[in-house]
């Protein structure tokens, strides 16, 4: 391999591990969600999954409205899929979306109001000492399909895949 050639790997390798990955984690660190902005503290419902034992998440599918993100913001041309988190109080967890989504996908829960941009992961530390805090939100998504939450506490991680449906 000659100078330049290797001149030219040594700087894709170099360039390449900073791009988009921040300690080994595809989206880099989380955004803090903010604790205060739960909206309610009750068990969640029938329809809902306990996922490492930290969150609980649907088992049916969420609509994607035609709503689009704010211009300018990582949500721009995006259509947003509402649905309720319910989180474990005590519980620290963190919630990404998995490389295995398609298309740009972005969580939006408890996000503090200085932040405009919806975020590829979100983390919760120890919010309460209430059984489950319900915080408002849901899913930003390029297109319809299945949205595969990564979902990590206390040394456990699953996957949780959500079906997006077109509500436009």
């Amino acid at each position: 391999m000659n100078a330049v050639a290797a001149a030219l790997l040594a700087l894709l390798i170099a360039a390449g591990g900073a791009c988009g990955s921040e300690g080994g984690r595809p989206h880099g660190a989380p955004v803090e969600g903010d604790c205060s902005l739960f909206i309610d503290s009750v068990d969640p419902p029938a329809f809902y999954a306990e996922v490492v034992g930290a969150v609980a998440l649907p088992t049916t599918s969420v609509e994607a409205r035609q709503t689009a993100g704010p211009e300018g913001t990582a949500q721009d041309g995006l259509h947003f899929a509402k649905f309720g988190l319910f989180v474990r109080g005590a519980a620290t967890v963190e919630i990404e979306i998995a490389e295995t989504s398609s298309g740009r996908t972005l969580v939006d829960w408890a996000l503090p109001a200085e932040r405009q941009d919806a975020a590829p992961a979100v983390r919760f530390s120890s919010c309460s000492d209430q059984r489950w805090l319900v915080f408002a939100g849901g899913v930003w998504v390029e297109s319809p399909g299945s949205v595969t939450l990564r979902v990590s506490s206390r040394n456990q991680t699953a996957d949780h895949v959500l079906r997006v449906e077109r509500g436009w």
